[in-house]
Parts: structure tokens; sequence; C-alpha cells
């Protein structure tokens, strides 16, 4: 039966997010209903050539993410005070950023790299770090940063933090 298919070269609508360095194609219960009420999720992301995926996190999953094609390199931090992970994953090779940690990769070569990521949760969530945090009020922003920026370069900040695309 076809509607057990989910497929990932010609996705369904919902399935798939332009981002400023690629693309995503994510398959969910919103996007494919044979996972209703089945806590995972998968998604395919497309990195072009030096393309990056900004620092965010996933409040309510887990993602284990494998390099299917080209090389990435990924960092996450699990929490205040814990050590920095950083790994570059060849072709075929695998990491897992836990739940909540902010991580990141980008693609350090000229050609496509392309991953899969599994998720423990079919709504995974996702919040940008950067977007996030130039959100909120300019005098906590600026509280936090303290002398590393003044209110005028805030404001030109602001307006260049890229959009990433849409959520997983």
């Amino acid at each position: 039966m076809s509607s057990f298919i989910f497929d990932f070269a010609s996705p369904p609508p919902g399935s798939f997010n332009k981002t400023a360095a690629g693309f995503l194609v994510t398959a969910k219960e919103k996007t494919f209903p044979p996972l209703a009420n089945i806590p995972i999720s998968l998604a395919v992301n497309n990195l072009g050539p030096c393309g990056m995926i900004q620092p965010h996190f996933h409040p309510r999953a887990s993602e284990f993410a494998v390099v299917v094609k080209g090389r990435l390199v990924t960092n996450y931090i699990a929490e205040t005070g814990a050590v920095m992970v950083e790994n570059t994953l060849n072709t075929f090779q695998a990491t897992l950023f836990p739940r909540g940690a902010i991580h990141a990769s980008f693609n350090p070569d000229c050609t496509e790299a392309v991953s899969v990521s599994g998720f423990t949760s079919n709504g995974t969530g996702i919040q940008f770090v950067a977007q996030g945090f130039l959100g909120m009020d300019s005098r906590l922003v600026l509280g936090t940063l303290g002398w590393l920026v003044d209110n005028d370069e805030l404001e030109d900040l602001m307006p260049a933090n890229p959009n990433p695309g849409e959520s997983v």
C-alpha cells in the first residue's frame, strides 16, 4: 500500500524546508500519518558547499545524525559547565546530540553533504540560539554581552541575523 511510503525524493506538502544552507525533508506524524503515536521522526538534510546549520536545540528529542555523503564538522554542549564536544564525521559516521543540547554542524568542503537524522520524538521542536537570544529585550541582550557591543551595534546586528529555515 503506497500510503505507507514516505518519498524523501518527492516529499509531501509540509515536509520540505528550504534553508539558507540547503534544504531539509522531514518525515513526522504531521507529514507521514503512519507515524501517529510513534515517538520517532526522520530528517534528510542536504547541506551545500561550506553550508552551516546554525546553533540550535531540540527541547523534546535527542538526535542521532549519520553522514551519508560528504563530511560534517559538528559541535554540541549538553549544559553549562559541560565539555564542548566536536566531531568531524566522514561518510557513514554518526554522532548523538542529546535532548536539549545546543548543537551545530557545518560542511567544511566545496561539495554537497547529506546527513540523515533520527529523532526520539515526532514533535522535536527547535529553537535557534541566535534568533532566540537576539529576539529578547535589547536591555537583556546588552546586559548579557556587556562591553562587546553597544546599542547602535546591536540595532545593526538584529536584522542581519539570518533566518535558518522552518522548524523540524
